[in-house]
């Protein structure tokens, strides 16, 4: 070893200084940044949104709600049932088969009038009202009433049903007048836009006849099937759909004056049969939904943050990626097509839009995570918040713009 080098390795001074430099221009470098601003938007959106859901989802709140506001369906329970029952022979006019439905428990005829104020006309013999009992079922817009009388084993039964559609074209049934079955109809015309559709079995042969009743063991609703002479109209408004027991000792004269005074005259017809009981609201609207993928969201870029914190690049970008590939491209390319189809009205263009923001979204991904880049979280984060804010715009903008579910019904009838 030369003199020289020996001195320079003894003079460590020098290389004591240059340490110190290197150890405080490491010290006063900038910190990489951490995406602040991303994670307090993310914070305040989903705070605002729990809050939102809470105050949603809030009983204590809607019970009071209920409480403040009395409708007729305050008089009955809800409780569980099975089945829809409607007129085979109109059921293509009046769509009442395909209704989901929510059931009430039976009550009698005495306690219903008393509660709801209107008084029911005597019946033909041998039926008696004071025997009677009233059933409702509801379609989550409207409230139907069946009116049940018994006399031994023959019935009579009266349902009053809601509904925009005119089921009854006179025309188009006196080029026909047989039911499905085959058995002769009647029609005869009230007033100008009133007219009553007859079905009389003939030799015990016809359609079936459905109604609801009430199984006390079960607690519940079901629907019975039997055979019955009936009476069907329309009427401001309200489906009357009639029928009394084939066999039942009736003066078919006085029950077609009953039936037609009723139709026109019955207090029934006074109450309020459309109240909706479906939950309209936003998170009914695709709202539940967008919380979830955003939950989703924010819990999968927390996991991969704390399981690839000392991963190797290789394995961070591979994961990322597989993650992309499954998770967040489908959440996202749905959260594009259905904020386009709510935007534009129009289901067609959201579907098409699926199509086109799946490969989009995919190449995008795989774009900002394969290239050797090291904020590829915080951009794939930024893409996320982007496309959230712009679903959850359309949602608002959805939302202030949204007509009642009357004009809905209205418009979809022009």
């Amino acid at each position: 070893m030369t003199r020289y080098k020996l001195k320079e390795l003894k003079n460590t001074s020098l290389h004591e200084k240059n340490i110190q430099q290197a150890v405080q221009m490491k010290i006063q470098q900038r910190k990489p940044k951490r995406f602040f601003h991303i994670t307090l938007i993310t914070a305040l959106i989903s705070t605002a949104i729990i809050i939102f859901v809470m105050n949603q989802l809030n009983p204590e709140q809607n019970r009071l709600q209920a409480t403040e506001t009395p409708t007729l369906l305050n008089i009955f329970h809800e409780i569980e049932g099975t089945g829809v029952a409607y007129s085979q022979n109109f059921k293509e006019q009046d769509m009442q088969h395909i209704r989901s439905l929510r059931y009430y428990r039976e009550i009698s005829l005495t306690d219903f009038l008393k509660l709801s104020g209107v008084t029911f006309p005597n019946l033909p013999q041998p039926y008696d009202r004071e025997n009677g009992t009233v059933i409702a079922v509801n379609d989550g817009f409207f409230t139907e009433l069946q009116f049940h009388f018994k006399s031994d084993d023959h019935f009579l039964n009266i349902s009053i049903a809601p509904s925009w559609i005119n089921p009854v074209n006179v025309e188009e049934l006196q080029q026909n007048l047989v039911d499905a079955a085959g058995n002769p109809m009647e029609i005869e015309q009230i007033n100008e836009s009133t007219a009553i559709v007859k079905q009389k079995r003939n030799n015990g042969s016809g359609l079936v006849y459905n109604y609801y009743f009430y199984n006390e063991n079960d607690d519940a609703i079901y629907t019975s099937a039997g055979s019955a002479n009936e009476y069907y109209s329309y009427h401001n408004g309200l489906i009357y759909h009639i029928g009394y027991s084939e066999t039942a000792p009736v003066d078919e004269q006085q029950m077609d004056e009953f039936v037609k005074d009723f139709i026109v005259n019955n207090e029934i017809r006074t109450l309020n049969l459309e109240e909706a009981t479906i939950e309209d609201n936003w998170l009914n609207r695709g709202g539940k939904t967008m919380l979830i993928c955003l939950l989703i969201s924010i819990v999968s870029f927390s996991i991969l943050h704390v399981l690839l914190k000392n991963a190797s690049k290789k394995i961070t970008k591979i994961i990322w990626s597989i993650v992309w590939v499954v998770l967040h491209t489908p959440i996202l390319t749905w959260l594009v097509s259905f904020s386009t189809g709510v935007i534009s009205g129009d289901g067609f263009v959201g579907a098409g839009m699926l199509v086109i923001s799946f490969p989009l979204l995919l190449i995008i991904g795989l774009c900002i995570i394969l290239p050797n880049n090291r904020t590829f979280r915080g951009q794939l984060m930024l893409l996320n918040i982007l496309i959230y804010l712009f679903t959850f715009s359309c949602s608002l903008y959805d939302e202030v713009n949204r007509p009642s579910s009357t004009e809905q019904i209205e418009k979809s009838l022009k």
